[in-house]
This record gives structure tokens, sequence and C-alpha cells, in this order.
């Protein structure tokens, strides 16, 4: 990869989405890329009662606020 924020990125989510399967979400994956119809980071994580997506962060400065809006903005 060329970027080397997405390719930090890509390592992260990869990571997490071995992490869940560990933990018997084994259905998690990385969605392909989809521009502006993104459904976020890791998918497949679900529970009888509820479906869960994942947006993922790996920086060293937090911003909470900016990532629960585009959390927001992805959800719509």
């Amino acid at each position: 990869m060329g970027n080397k924020h997405k390719a930090k990125g890509t390592s992260f989510e990869t990571l997490i989405v071995r992490y869940l399967r560990s933990r018997s979400f084994n259905k998690a994956f990385r969605p392909s890329l989809s521009g502006k119809y993104d459904s976020g980071d890791i998918n497949g994580i679900a529970s009888p009662r509820r479906q869960a997506i994942i947006q993922c962060k790996n920086q060293k400065k937090f911003n909470l606020s900016g990532w629960l809006n585009d959390a927001v903005s992805q959800a719509r």
C-alpha cells in the first residue's frame, strides 16, 4: 500500500477483526470500501437482539466528538 495512513488503518482493523473472531464473533469482517455508502470499518457483529457496526480509529490524538459526528453521519 502506498498510503501509510490507509495501511495503518487496515492493519488496526484487521487486528480488531482477529480479536473479535477469537471471542466468538465469527462473522466479523471488514467490508470493501464503498465511498459514500460506507457502512463502517467492521461489520458482522450481532447478538440475538441487535446488530452492531464498529468504526475503528488508530490515532494518537483523542477526538471523541469528531468521531461521533462521523459515526452519526455514516449511520444515516
